[in-house]
């Protein structure tokens, strides 16, 4: 005997999974580098990404196994700050996810950050300037009053300070 068997998905069905797309996960790596060059170390780099018209964390789409993902951070730092790949070490320090909206995609968006914690030993003088260029994209240091204070931040990202904030400061 052979049954058929109906495909029960159907146009309905179709619009409910795309009106929640939104509702994947966006797993992003997100990486606080202190100015432990300074006495006092309490600034953050930051960089200025285009696409979201503010200064942001050093951050890096999550790989799946923590192994890889710390991996790539430290690969993927030492090619952005051109530093040698062992001056870089990198630890876990937090997780959150968050739906926030995405300025650069203008939707909302749910967000898997997780936060860790880099430390660059003989950090380079050019890095240790106040702000500096490395190809096309500025970076700059930050401390945490300042993201408080900065319009652009407290509107898209004081959610990621706020993570740095409890889980490193």
């Amino acid at each position: 005997m052979v049954k058929a068997i109906k495909n029960t998905y159907n146009a309905d069905l179709l619009q409910h999974d795309i009106e929640n797309l939104n509702e994947i996960e966006h797993p992003f790596s997100l990486i606080a580098i202190k100015d432990t060059f300074n006495k006092y170390s309490h600034r953050y780099l930051l960089y200025y990404d285009n696409r979201w018209g503010l200064n942001l964390f050093p951050n890096y789409k999550t790989q799946v196994v923590e192994g890889d993902n710390v991996a790539n951070i430290i690969k993927r730092l030492s090619s952005d700050l051109q530093v040698a790949p062992e001056l870089i070490t990198v630890e876990r320090k937090g997780f959150e996810l968050r739906t926030k909206y995405s300025v650069s995609d203008k939707v909302q968006k749910v967000y898997a950050h997780t936060l860790y914690q880099a430390n660059i030993k003989k950090l380079p003088k050019k890095l240790q300037a106040d702000s500096f260029m490395i190809g096309d994209r500025k970076y700059s240091w930050w401390s945490i009053d300042k993201m408080e204070a900065d319009e652009d931040i407290r509107k898209h990202n004081l959610d990621v300070v706020e993570l740095v904030k409890h889980n490193i400061v």
